[in-house]
């Protein structure tokens, strides 16, 4: 999962890029959903996937009156095992807007773990 914590700062908008092993994990559009934060609960408006590379940069953006404030998830991606081990994800490129689109901490956004363990 893709997670905010942004406390009492109304959350307009995010990107992200997850960083991933792509020799031991892979990942599909349709595996990339939306989270449970008011406005962000539909797939994000971006998700482009390197397979290859090992990276998936998402972005989605949402208008003031709907945007979310407090802690949500704004998406969750499912990997499929390709080979044994453990895989370690790291975010990278955030930048995070409020409902206004003026720039907030980037701290705010989390990965709701940092590794996979596939037997």
């Amino acid at each position: 999962d893709v997670q905010i914590s942004s406390g009492a700062t109304v959350i307009g908008g995010y990107q992200v890029t997850i960083n991933f092993d792509p020799t031991k994990v892979q990942v599909q559009s349709n595996n990339v959903t939306g989270g449970n934060g008011t406005g962000f609960t539909s797939q994000p408006a971006s998700v482009n996937i390197d397979n290859v590379a090992g990276t998936i940069v998402l972005n989605a953006f949402q208008t003031n009156p709907n945007a979310p404030i407090g802690n949500f998830t704004v998406a969750r991606v499912t990997f499929t095992p390709i080979r044994t081990g453990t895989v370690s994800l790291s975010s990278s490129g955030v930048d995070l807007v409020d409902g206004d689109g003026f720039t907030v901490n980037p701290g705010f956004l989390s990965l709701s773990t940092s590794s996979l363990v596939i037997p």
